[in-house]
């Protein structure tokens, strides 16, 4: 009992270090830290200017990391490019086999990256060439997280698994989460953290991959990433038909509290109608997505000369987008996007919402940037191509800078600049 003790406590201490906001030098993964807290220590001078801007030649997807001296992201022309944080020239690109949504981790000079076509990459930081790659078996990949030596990833569609991999792309574990997840592993201490679409968040040994536990959302968590407080909760929002931010205890998995973000619509009954009168689905691509098993039901309908039970239209958004949550002293901010993009700041002791401010609109297809923290002030990308600011004590509006396109993709701060990508394929440092 002594030594399980002693290991829980070191365990306590490593999580407690992860969690601390990101040092000035460096923004090794998405969230700046395995934990995924998405704050830095550092002050920006606000307002902002352009100090550079580069060309990615690619629409980036994925979210900015940084060793320190160069930016890495990943893009659909299939490429990780990696930028001088100096100058904004192009230091050097890979050529993977397909699109990269997966942000980049940089750990001990190398960079790990996944890509659609179904593998791990690992990248000499400095020089961009190959050192191994592996086989996933899913293609949308999670961002990976690097930890005890260790990489891990949530291997995406049509698998089910969460990977674990050594420094030398050898596969350590494997764990079936049960469904398909894209959600990118946080850490704490010796826990890892991850979600699935059969709508679990879900806690497994880092060194194992043995399941601790595992808490049942209202929706689908594998496009959440969670984000673990420096006091041990585990936060996350699984969007969709979810609209709630969960807080769970990540040493006993118990729910602390859940803060719904918006209202959902919910349909009114359907009604009764002649059966010619239907002409077709309420929505053409989620039927499509389904098989398209309402048009047949509709058709046969029809053919039989019998009523049909025509769909009501919703009074209002019937799903959330929701981002990765940011952590910064005793308060979460958190994207939701339902027609317009709000950012909202819950306490972390009850999830009591402190404020709320509309920031932008999403783009279409809907993508949301996640809040990134930097002293005194929240930052996130908008859909209409803006930088939005906000007073992260009382959500005070600052004034925005405009970008050339929609900044959907998560924030870096590295050296006393902030970097954001638009989808344009512009790569901006702002100081």
């Amino acid at each position: 009992m002594e030594r399980l003790g002693r290991r829980a406590s070191w365990a306590w201490v490593i999580g407690l270090l992860a969690a601390v906001p990101v040092s000035a030098g460096t923004w090794p993964l998405l969230g700046g830290n395995v934990a995924r807290t998405s704050a830095t220590s550092e002050t920006l001078s606000h307002p902002l200017a352009v100090a550079w801007r580069g060309e990615l030649k690619g629409q980036p997807l994925s979210g900015l990391s940084s060793d320190g001296r160069l930016i890495f992201v990943g893009t659909n022309a299939a490429t990780v490019v990696a930028v001088d944080i100096a100058s904004g020239k192009t230091a050097w690109t890979y050529k993977a086999g397909d699109r990269i949504h997966s942000t980049p981790a940089v750990e001990g000079g190398v960079v790990y990256v996944a890509s659609y076509d179904r593998h791990l990459y690992a990248l000499d930081a400095s020089r961009g060439s190959l050192l191994w790659k592996a086989v996933s078996g899913g293609n949308e990949m999670s961002s990976p997280a690097v930890a005890g030596g260790l990489v891990y990833v949530s291997s995406g569609f049509p698998n089910t698994k969460l990977l674990a991999f050594n420094p030398t792309g050898r596969l350590a574990w494997e764990r079936d989460l049960g469904q398909m997840s894209y959600s990118s592993p946080a850490v704490a201490g010796d826990t890892l953290l991850v979600g699935s679409n059969n709508g679990r968040l879900i806690a497994v040994d880092r060194t194992s991959g043995k399941v601790l536990w595992t808490h049942t959302t209202r929706g689908s968590v594998m496009l959440s990433s969670p984000t673990v407080t420096p006091g041990g909760t585990a936060l996350f929002a699984p969007g969709g038909e979810d609209p709630n931010v969960y807080a769970v205890s990540v040493a006993t998995g118990k729910p602390e509290w859940v803060t719904p973000l918006i209202r959902l619509a919910q349909r009114a009954p359907s009604r009764e109608v002649a059966a010619d009168t239907v002409e077709e689905c309420l929505d053409p691509d989620a039927d499509q997505r389904q098989g398209g098993e309402c048009t047949r039901a509709m058709l046969a309908r029809q053919k039989a000369g019998k009523t049909a039970r025509a769909p009501s239209k919703p009074s209002g958004p019937e799903s959330v987008l929701t981002s990765q949550i940011a952590v910064a002293g005793e308060t979460a901010f958190v994207m939701a996007s339902a027609g317009t993009q709000k950012l909202f700041a819950l306490s972390l002791a009850n999830g009591t919402i402190r404020w709320s401010v509309e920031v932008g609109i999403p783009s279409t297809p809907a993508f949301s940037s996640s809040p990134l923290v930097a002293g005194p002030t929240v930052y996130v990308g908008t859909g209409n191509g803006e930088l939005a600011a906000v007073n992260a004590a009382d959500g005070t509006k600052l004034p925005s800078l405009a970008l050339d396109g929609s900044a959907n993709t998560p924030l870096a701060v590295v050296d006393g600049k902030l970097f954001v990508a638009t989808e344009a394929g512009t790569l901006f440092a702002l100081k």
